[in-house]
């Protein structure tokens, strides 16, 4: 479900495409970094939302959430706590630097 990579902190990289269809809920998950919650649910219009709690320990360089469209479509925009964020690709967005709690919301 998440796993460190050297400074990133990466979110979901084992996730089964389908599983985006329904809610995701991961709560006070151990890392290097802190404890890390987080939730990934599809929104009504096709969306998908994520809210993830950051660890308070050590902030990661990168957070890396992956998010896999159950229908294989691509990350089209997102915005993070209502700001437009364009370092996304296809199925990942990039966060630097996060601390708190992050709403995402990915468009496709």
């Amino acid at each position: 479900l998440l796993r460190e990579d050297g400074d990133t902190l990466v979110i979901g990289p084992g996730i089964p495409r389908a599983w985006f269809n329904e809610e995701i809920v991961c709560e006070e998950l151990p890392t290097y970094f802190g404890p890390v919650s987080f939730k990934i649910a599809p929104d009504s219009d096709g969306a998908i939302i994520a809210v993830i709690d950051t660890p308070s320990r050590h902030t990661p360089a990168i957070i890396d959430l992956r998010i896999r469209h159950p229908e294989s479509r691509r990350i089209a925009g997102v915005t993070i706590n209502g700001k437009e964020h364009a370092n996304f690709g296809d199925e990942s967005v990039k966060i630097r630097d996060a601390s708190g709690r992050i709403e995402l919301r990915a468009v496709f």
